[in-house]
């Protein structure tokens, strides 16, 4: 498997990732990442690790670690993508299930993102079927059946298609459990449950496992039932040993049955039979819809049952010399199995005949006492729920001190200390805000789901923020994006300023409701009514924007204001922009750099970087500050501290050339390197310089006619 990789797209053996993972060997590479297998090593634990690695889009650098994106035109398509991998990783995190990899860690690296997950120790069913060199018997399949289509129930549940299933994707461990692989290929599902229309307009595909629909990139007619192809054509290579013809072959099969085109085992049952050959019609209408709808027509006979304990031998990793020994062990298992039937039928209708009418009472007394208790039960947890003790005013003081943008630093702290003491005590939105202030990405997952044991019943008892937290929650989910919405709506209608936003903010992009620009500003003004600054931003951006077709500097300089005055950052830092520029207001350069001070000491990206900007050219043409590169630096370096810096690789690229002014050239060197692996041409140039001169880093004129190659073809001038 290892011979078709190409190894100068991947990560040397050894490297070392995150400062706990050392890469061991590869797995696989396909068209969206690499996988590799590696080793904790701090608990000494053998993992699989996927690498977001774009084939024809991303390259590896010299150094065989960085990763960086081929052309300019690639930088948003790669950027995109690679949001999509974490949320992909996200996803796999929350689905509980045994029969899907757990992922067990997050991060970005050399230019690129990492998740690290279960490795599983075993083959996957392709291996299988050479190592063995025959095709599974039927008892075989139904053993592993049941367990895809649980691992597929729980996919087609969190709103995904999984889009590459065969059995290479179906790994088999050692002790006969079946485990799902490889969602390099999955699209997410939109509320109608087809593919979403933002997604790729293209996507891999495997011939013979993926039916027409998906072969022809319709999107709109792409959904679970494409899924139940792939996993009907699976089942026909693994009973035949074949691979599975196209659908264009299926459709000039005119026979009743498809013979011709899909030459099926004849000693397989017509359950199964009749089964695969409505998973791979051609026509996705006459496919099973669901997983659910599928399930109901596959039914596990008694003698696999009986034999399942028995028969797990036959998955354990073998030697290839060993496969026609398993065959005469099957052959003798079935013949036993079926004696052991036999013996267990006998003793059932032994049992039943020696059953008296004493036994039926007193089973019928058990009942009674039954239904009893379970409805103590269903009392006692009513009871609970009715006299469970309302923090929602308790949490509404301390979540308005920290969303206030005018709150110090020492109050949201309190605040968050407050919110840990409410999750204590089991409060649905104080756990899920403790997910929202966490920085680290896995632990921040665990409070939301820890939360959704509480927010639907909070939200069904009224509980505005826990109706609010649960929008937030679901909506991630786009099936459910339009319950979100209609949570949103009630926590709005109850008076909950962030859910009007919320509100808005649907109706702007169509999320669970038609799009309607005109009543999302109608929500914006109502949030902005009731003094919230955030929404007042909102509403600055809506009127700066021109989402109803006319830009109106004037009531988006106003609203601004209104914000800024109640301490938001952001809109202090608009503000600045207004004065520099004097578009709506006069041209004023200190009340500019005044704003953008403000905006930067609430630590505010946009702040930070001007007042940089500020210091870096001076009085020319800023005029109301003289040139000061230590200032400029400090201002730049604290832009990159900020949470959210859009435009990151700008300020790298002047930081540079602020380094470059105090000729300290390794600083240099370094953010110019940053900004051109983030595909910059101008920062491309520079690094070619940097290398041609030897200019903080070690002369190496390949190296620079690399960099300026790169430059020049990313539209970069000489």
């Amino acid at each position: 498997m290892q011979e078709s990789i190409n190894n100068q797209s991947m990560l040397k053996v050894g490297t070392i990732l995150h400062g706990t993972y050392r890469i061991d060997n590869y797995l696989s590479s396909g068209g969206f990442g690499n996988t590799y297998v590696a080793t904790n090593i701090e608990f000494d634990e053998r993992v699989a690790i996927k690498e977001f690695f774009m084939k024809g889009v991303t390259q590896r650098d010299d150094n065989q670690t960085t990763v960086s994106v081929s052309n300019l035109e690639n930088t948003n398509s790669f950027l995109g993508q690679k949001e999509k991998f974490k949320k992909e990783a996200r996803r796999l995190r929350k689905m509980q299930n045994e029969h899907l990899v757990r992922v067990h860690d997050l991060f970005d690296e050399n230019g690129t993102t990492y998740y690290v997950m279960d490795y599983v120790d075993g083959e996957n069913l392709s291996e299988w079927l050479k190592r063995t060199g025959r095709p599974m018997t039927e008892s075989e399949v139904r053993l592993i059946l049941p367990q895809i289509l649980d691992a597929l129930k729980a996919v087609h549940n969190e709103g995904f298609c999984h889009l590459d299933i065969k059995p290479s994707n179906i790994m088999l461990e050692k002790g006969g459990k079946i485990k799902l692989i490889d969602f390099g290929a999955s699209k997410q599902l939109g509320a109608s449950g087809t593919l979403t229309t933002n997604a790729p307009t293209a996507f891999a595909q495997t011939p013979g496992y993926a039916p027409r629909e998906q072969m022809e990139q319709n999107l709109d007619k792409i959904g679970p039932w494409t899924d139940i192809y792939a996993l009907g054509a699976t089942l026909y290579n693994l009973l035949t040993n074949n691979k599975p013809p196209l659908p264009t072959d299926i459709d000039d099969d005119i026979s009743e049955d498809k013979h011709d085109s899909l030459l099926l085992p004849a000693n397989l049952s017509s359950d199964m039979r009749d089964c695969i050959l409505w998973m791979m019609q051609t026509n996705r209408m006459k496919r099973p819809q669901s997983v659910e709808s599928l399930s109901t027509h596959i039914v596990t006979n008694k003698e696999d049952i009986v034999i399942c304990n028995s028969i797990k031998y036959s998955f354990e990793v073998k030697d290839n010399k060993n496969f026609s020994h398993e065959e005469d062990e099957d052959t003798i298992l079935e013949s036993v199995s079926q004696n052991t039937v036999n013996k267990e039928e006998s003793r059932q209708v032994q049992l039943k005949d020696e059953t008296s009418v004493k036994e039926i009472e007193v089973k019928k007394s058990n009942n009674l006492w039954i239904y009893i208790a379970a409805i103590a039960v269903i009392a006692c947890i009513c009871a609970y729920l009715y006299n469970k003790p309302n923090y929602e005013e308790e949490y509404s003081s301390v979540y308005k001190i920290f969303r206030a943008s005018n709150s110090t630093k020492e109050e949201k702290e309190q605040s968050i200390k407050k919110f840990s003491e409410l999750a204590e005590k089991k409060y649905g939105p104080a756990i899920y805000m403790l997910g929202i202030v966490s920085k680290d990405s896995i632990e921040a997952e665990k409070y939301y789901t820890e939360s959704m044991k509480y927010l639907p019943q909070e939200a069904e008892s009224g509980d505005m923020y826990a109706q609010c937290c649960l929008g937030e929650y679901i909506i991630q989910d786009s099936l459910k994006a339009k319950e979100a919405f209609s949570w949103f709506m009630k926590a709005a209608e109850n008076g909950l300023t962030i859910a009007m936003t919320n509100v808005g903010d649907c109706y702007i992009t169509g999320t669970g409701v038609e799009a309607d620009n005109k009543k999302a500003l109608l929500w914006y003004e109502k949030a902005s009514q009731s003094g919230d600054d955030q929404a007042q931003r909102n509403l600055g951006y809506f009127y700066e924007s021109g989402m109803l077709d006319i830009v109106d500097s004037t009531k988006a300089y106003k609203w601004f204001e209104q914000s800024a005055k109640q301490g938001n950052a952001n809109s202090m830092a608009h503000l600045g922009i207004y004065y520099r520029e004097g578009s709506v207001v006069k041209k004023d350069m200190l009340k500019a750099l005044s704003w953008f001070i403000k905006a930067a000491e609430k630590g505010d990206y946009e702040g930070n970087f001007n007042v940089g900007l500020f210091y870096r050219f001076g009085r020319d043409p800023f005029e109301v500050v003289d040139k000061s590169l230590p200032e400029a630096i400090k201002y730049f370096n604290r832009a990159l501290e900020c949470e959210t810096p859009y435009d990151y690789l700008g300020v790298h690229g002047w930081l540079a050339y602020c380094y470059q002014e105090t000729k300290d050239y390794k600083k240099m060197f370094e953010h110019f390197k940053i900004a051109a692996e983030n595909n910059i041409a101008e920062a491309q140039y520079e690094v070619s310089r940097c290398y041609k001169n030897g200019l903080g880093v070690e002369a190496n004129q390949k190296l620079s006619q690399m960099w300026r190659k790169r430059a020049i073809e990313n539209g970069y001038k000489e």
